[in-house]
């Protein structure tokens, strides 16, 4: 029951935002008016990377949706200024992105100066 009533509540709050208007501002807690479609995008941002957290404590194979996945690579793109290394998966932009697992050496050495980036979100 818990489950449903889950999954009814995120498809209403899907259903909701996309009723709105992306442009509209929204004040939220830890600083600036965002757009909703920033915001919306900050809590999907979470919700991934929180998601392959508790994979990762549980010690289970990461788990996140293909859009989910999809926008937040984007927004690391976008952080970078570039693409990433051709030989990371998406998990593995999330996980160096957001300072979860080091860069190596051959990381360092496929970003040259756009390593000194990293972590692209703290």
């Amino acid at each position: 029951a818990l489950a449903v009533a889950f999954d009814d509540l995120c498809r209403g709050a899907v259903e909701r935002a996309r009723g709105e208007d992306p442009g509209r501002l929204v004040r939220v807690w830890w600083g600036p008016k965002l757009r909703l479609d920033d915001f919306l995008t900050t809590r999907v941002l979470e919700v991934v990377v929180h998601g392959l957290d508790t994979t990762h404590a549980l010690d289970r194979e990461p788990v996140a949706s293909e859009p989910g996945l999809a926008m937040v690579c984007e927004t690391l793109r976008e952080l970078l200024g570039t693409d990433p290394p051709k030989s990371w998966s998406a998990v593995e932009l999330v996980e160096k992105g957001t300072g979860r697992v080091a860069l190596d050496d051959d990381d360092v050495a496929d970003l040259g100066p756009d390593a000194a980036s990293f972590p692209l979100l703290g």
